[in-house]
């Protein structure tokens, strides 16, 4: 039995202790007098103690801190030294992951039970589609953040335009789309001057676009709803652009009917 365990080395003592605690003075004692001023330690004194070691737990000795904890690397007395004494903050994170855990097994629970059983092509969570809103508020909503990036992303529509410092609330900015086949790119984003004709603009557009002078009186401007793109209306040249489409309208350059027949 003597293989197992270690006597403590404090004479009048010597019991043996099959768990026992080395010092910092390298002797081996039992948990009663492993504390320092129970065995005479001559490693160091008290007041040279860091303040680290001291003990962690309040109503304890502070100088009988000298077992350390695996799990929040504090020191102990003997009868503390075990995570469930001292209430050690490893514990108490282990129970705070497995909370975390059993959410998370809930919340896939509550998916897959909405959505079926998932297969290797379906995922659990699926997306719904984005329906464009009816709310008058949310809709007026939208149409502010578009227009917000319309004035960033908007370049003058008219060339002698370009470095002036014309205030944005002179500026009518549009959404410029083309029905027709051209190798530039078929959309543009575009400010004119709230004073330039329709007839104008319609020139303007479609040189930006770089279509000949020539095909420009068999082209027309139209001008579609925010909310419902299918919704239609030809422009008149000799109107005002500003009188007949909003700052953020949407455009299209088509071919007139009357040319296509």
């Amino acid at each position: 039995m003597d293989a197992v365990g270690k006597h403590c080395a404090l004479q009048s003592c010597n019991a043996l202790d099959f768990l026992p605690i080395q010092c910092s003075c390298l002797k081996s004692f039992c948990r009663f007098h492993i504390s320092r001023d129970h065995h005479d330690c001559t490693a160091v004194s008290t007041s040279q103690l860091p303040t680290q070691r001291r003990e962690s737990r309040e109503n304890d000795d502070v100088r009988s801190a000298v077992v350390g904890c695996s799990g929040c690397r504090l020191r102990f007395c003997v009868d503390h030294r075990h995570k469930q004494s001292h209430l050690c903050c490893d514990i108490s994170q282990g129970k705070d992951e497995v909370k975390h855990e059993a959410a998370r097994a809930l919340l896939s629970e509550a998916f897959l039970s909405t959505s079926g059983s998932p297969t290797p092509q379906t995922p659990v969570v699926t997306r719904r589609s984005a329906k464009p809103s009816t709310d008058p508020k949310k809709l007026a909503q939208v149409r502010k953040i578009h227009l917000m990036k319309m004035r960033h992303q908007a370049v003058p529509g008219d060339p002698n335009d370009k470095g002036s410092n014309i205030h944005v609330d002179e500026r009518l900015h549009v959404n410029v789309r083309t029905e027709i086949t051209t190798p530039l790119p078929a959309e543009r984003v575009l400010w004119f001057r709230k004073t330039v004709a329709t007839g104008r603009a319609l020139d303007l557009i479609s040189a930006q676009f770089d279509f000949s002078t020539s095909s420009i009186h068999s082209l027309r401007l139209q001008s579609t709803s925010f909310s419902d793109g299918r919704e239609r209306r030809v422009l008149q040249n000799h109107q005002l652009l500003s009188e007949q489409v909003e700052d953020g309208s949407v455009l299209i350059l088509s071919v007139a009917r009357e040319s296509m027949s």
